[in-house]
């Protein structure tokens, strides 16, 4: 049988800042949702996401809304400014995970 993960990544302009492979079934939908909002909230200026909430015509968080991207895979995507932090699911944990079984998250 398949297992299923959930490939989280951040980047800032071209550069990777973050990046966790978890077992799909060790995080809800709601909390993939909540782990792409506190990870972009530590990385933005908080006058930016102060103003940010404060926009008028700014749908729920403003800019800690998490858009669900049309797939198959399930894909979740916050972006701010140049940091963007995404969740997707994959089929297979890429090999350079492969040897990490008690580190955390990356388990």
């Amino acid at each position: 049988m398949e297992r299923h993960f959930w490939r989280i990544t951040g980047h800032s302009g071209m550069d990777q800042i973050f990046e966790r492979i978890v077992p799909v079934d060790s995080l809800s939908d709601a909390a993939v949702c909540l782990l792409l909002q506190c990870l972009v909230a530590r990385e933005v200026d908080i006058n930016a996401l102060i103003d940010g909430l404060g926009q008028p015509g700014t749908a729920g968080a403003g800019p800690l809304d998490v858009r669900r991207e049309p797939g198959p895979p399930v894909h979740y995507r916050l972006a701010e400014a140049d940091v963007v932090f995404e969740a997707s699911v994959m089929a297979e944990r890429p090999a350079s995970f492969a040897d990490a079984r008690n580190a955390g998250l990356a388990a």
